[in-house]
């Protein structure tokens, strides 16, 4: 499972998993790994509900389940994240977030082996 994907440090990409997408800022790739060192930003269902995930854990998933994200995709979503009002607390938005790394990895466990 050689990925022929690159990513910067501080490059937006996404991972689509039916319909939420999580956003995040590449720290590292790890390329003896085919790992991706992750730190959250977003996650988006439908395009209508938004997670600030600024205050959440890294990640390190598997590189072939990242893309790499457009500016026009990107831009808008931080325009609402800086709107929202922090109505949801800090431990339902990790919850959220845990809920889907384990439904992707529960449905591509394939990519997490070595």
């Amino acid at each position: 499972m050689i990925s022929d994907v690159t990513f910067k440090p501080n490059q937006i990409v996404c991972l689509g998993f039916q319909d939420k997408c999580l956003y995040g800022e590449v720290i590292q790739t790890i390329e003896q790994r085919q790992t991706c060192w992750v730190r959250p930003i977003l996650m988006v269902q439908q395009e209508d509900l938004v997670w600030d995930l600024r205050s959440s854990s890294d990640l390190i998933l598997p590189l072939c389940l990242f893309r790499p994200c457009f500016d026009t995709e990107i831009l808008p979503l931080f325009t609402q994240l800086n709107q929202l009002n922090s109505l949801a607390s800090r431990e339902s938005t990790c919850c959220d977030l845990n809920l889907f790394v384990r439904e992707v990895w529960r449905m591509n466990q394939d990519k997490f082996s070595l």
